[in-house]
């Protein structure tokens, strides 16, 4: 059982409760039966405070006809005596500046007696009283300044056993505290009882959903119950048993349906961009020849141009129709391309929409020499550039610059974007992905078919984003067990 089943849970959680719920019973008691006593004795000390004053005013009366201080100290030793007697308690009686006249004590501890705490406070003109432990006894102690006729004639003091009454209140404290200890065990018994039973239909539901996860789908769940969870038993019973036809069939059409799927991706791929990487060309140069250039040598190049990628589409075209057939790839063989032949031919066949777009394309490739199929790299640097010409700032450069060392090829195309956003997502190399609306037509297969076309010259690709330009990183490596994960530029 894992530390998080609901079993678990709600166990430890009836304990929190149920400890939390007892404890705050337990307190708030103590507490009353604390506030309880303290009322009794501040009752008790009310009623000993006018009683015993009432007292002596009539035997001070009585005896010595005057109510004063030399009064007080003549009938000191009856009055000790008599109140000592009516009180059960140790009395003794003071002068007006604290000094003891006469005291009577019955079985008081003699350290308690000489605890003077309530007498300071008395001579202060306040009544005081105090708890303390002495000898193993609970002692209350009590003192009052003793006035007659507004004047202060004395202090009397009396110190009563209050061991019985503590005792008496702990004992119900503790026989509450039992109760609730009992009740709390009672309660987590209870308690785990009802989780577990609860909990096992649980336990068999789990272990029946992890079994189908590893697809085993035989057999079934056996809960006897007409609860809840015996009803949602019998609707896993008859989800498994569905399920469990819906996979064999599934299994049957897996294998064509991951065919099919394959071939129609391909083959959408590469008839949407093995046809638009020669029709950009054509287009470029017959936009071009459509505004009645006067150049001759421009118009025979552009004438030449056109003728070329015309057959290339042709060929395409013938390609494609093998590829409809269960082909999955256009064969091509790899030949020394020199890429600075090759990307200034891209960068005139996109001369003109560069120049729509008031975008200007420079390049400081030298006559770099790379093994590789031609026409897929043509195409990587036709889709490349066209993305930066789209997305540039206008009346910005997109600059090529590049470098060779110990066997790798470094081609860096930057360019001033305006949308990061569009090159800062995850899913920057998956087709089907439309980045921006700014141009229509667009759906996102250009990085993906340009990133193929890395790994199939052994090379990786990677865009950065670094102070509002775009910068793409194309690395062709001789080593065939060149990784490319450390894209950095230099």
């Amino acid at each position: 059982m894992t530390r998080n089943s609901i079993k678990n849970k709600f166990t430890i959680g009836f304990l929190i409760i149920f400890l939390a719920s007892n404890i705050l019973l337990n307190l708030a008691v103590r507490q009353s039966i604390e506030n309880n006593r303290i009322n009794e004795i501040q009752k008790s000390m009310n009623t000993l405070l006018n009683s015993s004053r009432e007292f002596i005013k009539g035997t001070l009366n009585l005896e010595r006809g005057e109510l004063t201080a030399s009064a007080l100290q003549k009938s000191a030793y009856s009055l000790a005596v008599k109140l000592s007697i009516l009180n059960n308690s140790y009395v003794g009686i003071r002068n007006n500046t604290g000094e003891i006249i006469e005291e009577i004590n019955t079985d008081i501890p003699v350290e308690a007696i000489k605890n003077k705490k309530d007498v300071s406070y008395t001579l202060q003109n306040k009544s005081y009283y105090y708890v303390s432990e002495a000898d193993g006894r609970t002692i209350l102690s009590f003192s009052y300044p003793l006035y007659f006729e507004n004047r202060f004639i004395g202090i009397i003091s009396f110190r009563q056993d209050y061991t019985e009454n503590y005792k008496r209140d702990q004992a119900l404290i503790d026989r509450i505290t039992m109760i609730q200890i009992m009740a709390l065990l009672l309660s987590i018994i209870f308690s785990y009882f009802l989780i577990n039973n609860l909990t096992k239909p649980l336990k068999l539901l789990t272990l029946g959903i992890e079994n189908m996860r590893k697809g085993l789908y035989e057999g079934e769940i056996s809960v006897n119950s007409s609860d809840e969870i015996g009803t949602l038993a019998a609707i896993f019973n008859m989800m498994r048993a569905e399920i469990r036809e819906y996979i064999i069939n599934i299994q049957n059409e897996k294998d064509k349906v991951i065919k099919m799927e394959n071939a129609r991706k391909e083959f959408f791929d590469n008839i949407t961009h093995e046809l638009k990487t020669p029709l950009t060309g054509i287009s470029a140069y017959a936009q071009i020849l459509s505004t009645g250039l006067e150049d001759e040598e421009f118009r025979q190049r552009a004438s030449e141009r056109i003728l070329e990628e015309s057959n290339r589409l042709h060929e395409l075209v013938l390609d494609l129709i093998e590829v409809s057939k269960g082909k999955t790839e256009i064969e091509e063989e790899s030949i020394e391309v020199n890429l600075a032949e090759l990307i200034g031919k891209v960068m005139i066949d996109l001369g003109k929409k560069a120049e729509n777009y008031r975008i200007q394309i420079k390049s400081d490739i030298k006559g770099y020499k790379l093994n590789g199929k031609k026409h897929k790299l043509e195409q990587l640097f036709i889709n490349l550039l066209d993305n930066a010409i789209k997305y540039s700032v206008k009346n910005s450069t997109v600059l090529i610059t590049g470098y060779q060392k110990e066997g790798e090829t470094c081609v860096i195309i930057e360019n001033r974007a305006e949308e990061k956003e569009i090159f800062a997502t995850e899913d920057l190399f998956v087709p089907f992905t439309k980045r921006s609306n700014k141009e229509y037509g667009s759906r996102g297969l250009g990085l993906s078919i340009c990133k193929n076309i890395m790994e199939m010259h052994n090379g990786r690709i990677l865009i950065e984003w670094k102070d509002f330009e775009l910068i793409t990183i194309l690395r062709f490596s001789a080593n065939k067990n060149f990784t490319g994960n450390n894209l950095e530029t230099t």
